[in-house]
């Protein structure tokens, strides 16, 4: 199934694809915003995939060698903890593991990776820690 655009893939994960989020779920997310920090790191303001429209998530790269996150840029974020339950701020880590295509394969229930992230996507490199998670 082809998308018009990264926007139409990412609300169509929204209304009818499970984004149950719990330990190693890799869940679709759209890039909302994304600035320069020094040394080549960015910080990321990512809307992760949920039933109800998208969860906020602020994140921060680990790595500058890496292919850049672009603002519109849709993402596989993969989940590595998460205790809703917790008090403090910092209750979901995860990271973002490639860069995906508005094409979404019906019959393998996944979406394409991007071919042009195949570093990201080997090295892992990019690690994303949410400071807040707000539902919009």
């Amino acid at each position: 199934m082809y998308f018009k655009d990264n926007q139409s893939a990412f609300t169509y994960a929204c209304k009818f694809i499970d984004n149950s989020m719990q330990k190693d779920t890799i869940l679709p997310a759209i890039v909302k915003e994304t600035s320069n920090v020094s040394g080549g790191l960015q910080n990321l303001k990512l809307l992760l995939a949920s039933n109800d429209g998208g969860v906020s998530v602020i994140a921060k790269t680990i790595n500058n060698k890496v292919i850049r996150i672009n603002e519109g840029d849709f993402v596989a974020f993969q989940v590595l903890e998460y205790h809703p339950e917790s008090p403090i701020a910092v209750d979901l880590i995860g990271f973002v593991v490639s860069k995906l295509q508005a094409i979404y394969d019906v019959e393998e229930g996944g979406w394409h990776h991007d071919i042009g992230d195949r570093e990201l996507h080997n090295s892992y490199t990019i690690s994303c820690i949410s400071l807040s998670i707000q539902h919009s």
